[in-house]
């Protein structure tokens, strides 16, 4: 069952740029696009978009220029039974031009789920993005 999405733009990294004349630095910011997902099981759901933004744009911030949209789902799998690694959290990145890349991670803490699932993407795209630069 699906219960909130958030689709919010930040801007991303910043590229400098010489200006023509006036010789002096101006900031064109890239937009990225963060969609978060959750299921009617997640508890403090505003406290838990807030921090996958953070998260997001603290660990691919630096690539964000490569991406035009991230998004989270996450779940709780077992409900309020509970236990074990029941916390899932997928990600999918949409690199400019090249074909989306996704991960999931469970855990049993909602918050580690979401850090972790962002690890293993930021390794995923790192790997990605790094293949495309040497066949340049």
């Amino acid at each position: 069952m699906q219960g909130r999405v958030i689709l919010r733009s930040f801007p991303a990294r910043h590229r400098y740029q010489e200006t023509g004349t006036t010789n002096r630095n101006t900031c064109k910011g890239f937009d990225m696009q963060i969609q978060v997902n959750t299921d009617n099981n997640v508890q403090g759901r505003e406290d838990v978009i807030r921090f996958v933004e953070t998260t997001v744009q603290s660990k691919l911030g630096a690539i964000a220029e490569h991406l035009t949209r991230v998004e989270v789902h996450i779940g709780d799998e077992n409900g309020p039974k509970g236990g074990g690694k029941h916390m899932r959290c997928m990600v999918e990145a949409r690199p400019e031009g090249r074909a989306p890349v996704a991960v999931t991670h469970n855990d049993s803490n909602i918050k580690s789920a979401i850090t972790h699932a962002i690890d293993k993407m930021r390794n995923a795209l790192d790997s990605d993005l790094g293949k495309l630069k040497k066949h340049r």
